[in-house]
């Protein structure tokens, strides 16, 4: 009856004598030193670096950083933590797999909480999994570069994981409040929404690929935007090519079945849309279209 303890305990020592050597040779690195390396390795993997004006080693073992900024390929700045820790999740170590955890908080507000995990044993495979809190979004500088300069807080939730030779599957939620989309270069839309809006997203990835190899698909369950006078809803089906060894996602417009619903709420604006989609009719109190091959005027 003792042998399965015993056989439990060959495993359990090694594993934990392993991780006391790492935290005692991690110990005695300097923290300028682990930073460097730490940021080598980084860059060597993919296409993002970081920088940050304090950095520390912890005894847990972990990392704790101050003023961290996060850049993209081009060397610009992506977003920026007041405080960002990290830590390696030991329960993935037990089940075959390398994870870290990072809570990071935002302008003393924004709390963002991120674990990833990968597989020793089945390559290519990852898991993320992410919280965000309260963030203001004129705080994450990559938004910029989509034209959402403005205000706003958001929150967000995902879960997605990433198989080999398969199509990320998993779920993600959002919501905002006082947007500003002036800064979207799309046609019409100021006309739309002159003012700051609330929105809320709800979207699901499916693992299976369509039709060739790379291209994915997402349901669009919703995306909604409302602002006084008007409500505008979109929902179906998003295809797009992924790019595993890049990590990049592309959408493909063209073939994606995505319908929208604008909902009129004043005589001002039914005037605009009647002005804007000559061409369609309003059946019952809100204008219906697919998105596909759909040109907005400018």
């Amino acid at each position: 009856m003792r042998r399965p303890g015993r056989y439990v305990l060959w495993v359990v020592i090694p594993v934990f004598l392993v991780l006391v050597f790492a935290v005692t040779v991690a110990a005695l690195i300097p923290d300028d030193a682990a930073q460097a390396m730490l940021r080598r390795w980084i860059e060597g993997r993919g296409a993002i670096s970081f920088s940050s004006r304090v950095f520390r080693k912890t005894l847990l073992p972990g990392i704790d950083m101050e003023g961290v900024t996060i850049t993209g390929r081009a060397k610009e700045p992506m977003f920026f933590f007041d405080a960002l820790s990290v830590r390696p999740d030991v329960l993935s170590f037990f089940y075959g797999g390398l994870g870290l955890s990072a809570d990071g908080v935002v302008k003393g507000r924004g709390v963002v909480k991120f674990r990833v995990a990968t597989s020793m044993i089945q390559r290519g495979y990852a898991r993320a999994d992410l919280t965000v809190n309260d963030l203001g979004l004129a705080d994450v500088p990559a938004l910029s570069t989509v034209g959402l300069k403005g205000s706003g807080v958001g929150s967000a939730s995902a879960a997605i994981i990433i198989e080999p030779d398969e199509c990320p599957a998993g779920t993600m939620s959002a919501s905002f409040t006082d947007l500003d989309l002036s800064g979207l270069a799309i046609p019409g839309l100021s006309l739309m929404f002159d003012g700051k809006v609330r929105s809320d997203l709800s979207l699901e990835a499916l693992r299976a690929a369509q039709g060739r190899k790379g291209r994915c698909k997402a349901l669009l369950k919703r995306l909604r935007v409302e602002a006084d006078g008007l409500s505008v809803k979109v929902h179906g089906a998003l295809y797009y090519d992924f790019d595993a060894s890049a990590m990049t996602i592309k959408p493909d417009w063209d073939e994606s079945d995505l319908t929208v619903e604008l909902e009129p709420r004043t005589e001002d604006k039914r005037h605009m849309l009647s002005a804007l989609f000559p061409q369609h009719r309003m059946a019952a109190n809100f204008y219906s279209m697919k998105l596909k091959g759909m040109r907005l005027p400018q």
